[in-house]
């Protein structure tokens, strides 16, 4: 089997403004395994619509693909797992050099398990590579600019959170909720004045 996923958004530190360096678009998925494909930036950007996919050895088990700074939008990543087990989260993190870029995109990975209730691998070429549990929790890593093996498991969660079942609709209802109790209670003391 084969599939191609596409990233939908590009960084605007990276992909955006240079045109000379590659950066990583697709996760291609094969007989052989996961590979990151790095090409140049003109690639076919990606839609928020995206099928997960299932690995081979287990076609029960979905995958949500979140490719470099896809994990930073909370309600796309909470659309894609919606009907996953699992997400992966592989990332090009050269572009933030030294500076604390890395273990920020790592910080927001975190929130985003959390959010989700779903264990996050994360595979980074020069940024922090971590396998990161629903609660949040780094299990393991391998820190900025190693390379190495991470030899961890992970654990697959079914149950679902409030957020990732409703994303932004209860803050919304509950906003105009409170707009309206409000105004029908200011109406009820102008009332009775």
């Amino acid at each position: 089997f084969s599939i191609l996923y596409n990233a939908w958004a590009e960084s605007s530190y990276g992909e955006k403004l240079s045109v000379l360096k590659p950066s990583i678009h697709n996760l291609h998925a094969d007989s052989g395994g996961l590979q990151m494909v790095t090409q140049a930036h003109k690639l076919p950007k990606g839609t928020k619509n995206q099928d997960n996919f299932a690995i081979e050895l287990d076609k029960s088990l979905k995958i949500a693909p979140l490719i470099c700074f896809d994990i930073a939008f909370a309600n796309t990543v909470r659309k894609s797992n919606i009907s996953s087990d699992l997400m992966i989260n592989i990332s090009n993190d050269t572009w933030f050099g030294d500076s604390i870029g890395p273990y920020y995109h790592l910080a927001i990975t975190r929130v985003r398990a959390i959010e989700n209730n779903r264990w996050i691998i994360r595979s980074t070429n020069d940024g922090i590579s971590a396998i990161i549990s629903n609660k949040g929790t780094i299990v393991d890593k391998l820190e900025k600019g190693k390379s190495g093996v991470i030899n961890s498991g992970v654990n697959i969660v079914q149950e679902r959170t409030i957020y990732n079942s409703y994303g932004y609709y209860l803050p919304y209802f509950l906003s105009i909720l409170f707009l309206i109790s409000s105004v029908i209670i200011s109406a009820c003391i102008k009332q009775r004045s």
